[in-house]
């Protein structure tokens, strides 16, 4: 995929990355996990308010359960479609979205560092993830406070080597 948007003046793309398929995979099990804790607060939540069961007793957990499979694949899905990096000469491109999307670009001069890692889920998957923290640290919302999360690279090593190169030769000139 082409750059969808102009770059900066003398910019160029050095590195042009979509994630590994599996990570359609990766964003399921987030997604189900989320509908199925969603499912199980609604039952106590009304355990609590009606101070009785559910009808039919767990019936309606296994029904919200079986329907929250092909939701949480199609949300994956949804969410793989739009998921993007790009590595230029002066910053790292992250698009992400569900439905719609939003762009987030953060200049080598920015990030304070820039960390790998392979949770037990991206092992098995076999991949990585990149995620580049900012001078603002853990203030930002992204996970261990990281601004962008590239997710599913076939190679995060050597993105990060390259981005550590790049971040040097930019801020050496």
């Amino acid at each position: 995929m082409n750059f969808p948007y102009p770059l900066l003046e003398k910019e160029v793309i050095i590195q042009d990355i979509k994630p590994l398929p599996q990570l359609k995979w990766y964003f399921f099990f987030y997604e189900w996990k989320t509908l199925i804790t969603l499912i199980v607060v609604a039952e106590i939540v009304w355990w609590i308010v009606e101070k009785t069961p559910l009808p039919f007793g767990w019936f309606p957990l296994g029904i919200g359960a079986l329907l929250s499979v092909p939701l949480a694949y199609l949300i994956a899905k949804c969410r793989y479609k739009w998921q993007h990096y790009w590595i230029t000469n002066q910053r790292v491109i992250e698009q992400q979205g569900l439905i719609g999307y939003k762009i987030k670009a953060v200049p080598f001069k920015r990030i304070s560092d820039i960390i790998l890692t392979r949770s037990w889920l991206e092992k098995l998957l076999g991949f990585g993830s990149l995620h580049i923290q900012t001078l603002a640290g853990q203030i930002s919302a992204g996970v261990g406070g990281a601004e962008i999360s590239m997710l599913a690279l076939p190679q995060p090593e050597e993105t990060q080597q390259l981005l550590f190169r790049l971040i040097k030769s930019k801020l050496s000139v």
